[in-house]
């Protein structure tokens, strides 16, 4: 007999018919395992669990995802990256190997995290960002690149990162030119909706910022 099992439903535990679980594997009260989900011998997932990892992601070894961690889709956890509780992942984000990444931060779609970083504040979509504490350095525009982002949208998003981070303007003042000037484009619409959602933790700062 095999020593996994595809599927479990009872009054504590659920988890999907298309999911694999290792019988070795403990899973808390109230743990729900969706689709196509593998869990191996060796883990224990607590009660209560609330973290969610989206579809085609690229999980390296060593990784730790603490809890009611949220992550989106097509996101790469390289090596060592540690993810602190209630942090929260968006699509195809990257982070190097060795990041970590505290409580509560946010990092936006299309980030890229470069490597031993200690992430202790919000990444905006579509920037760069190094270094302890990191900072931003640039907009990443080779991962824009790769995702098919058209020129139009990554000029517009240029513009914005050099208000945001490069004119010396308060983050509110850039915002409002930020919206004044490019506001019709859709990407740096994500980009000031994120910006603005960003309160508990506000947002990284530039590189060169004292």
């Amino acid at each position: 007999m095999s020593d996994h099992t595809s599927s479990i439903t009872t009054g504590d535990v659920d988890v999907h018919p298309s999911a694999i679980v290792h019988r070795a594997a403990q899973l808390g009260r109230g743990v729900r395992v969706g689709p196509f989900a593998m869990i191996d011998a060796n883990v224990t997932i607590g009660e209560g669990t609330t973290t969610e990892i989206g579809d085609r992601n690229f999980i390296m070894t060593g990784v730790h995802v603490g809890h009611n961690v949220l992550i989106g889709d097509d996101v790469v956890l390289t090596c060592g990256a540690l993810l602190a509780g209630f942090v929260r992942i968006d699509d195809q984000a990257n982070l190097s190997g060795n990041v970590g990444v505290h409580q509560f931060v946010r990092i936006g779609r299309l980030a890229m995290v470069g490597g031993v970083s200690m992430v202790r504040q919000d990444v905006p979509p579509f920037v760069l960002i190094s270094g302890n504490p990191a900072r931003a350095n640039a907009l990443n525009t080779v991962g824009l690149v790769r995702a098919g982002v058209d020129a139009p949208h990554r000029r517009a998003l240029k513009r914005a990162f050099v208000l945001l981070y490069r004119s010396g303007l308060s983050v509110p003042t850039a915002l409002t030119r930020i919206e004044g000037e490019l506001g019709r484009d859709p990407y740096v619409q994500s980009m000031v909706a994120f910006i603005r959602d960003s309160q508990k933790r506000g947002i990284v700062r530039w590189a060169k910022e004292k």
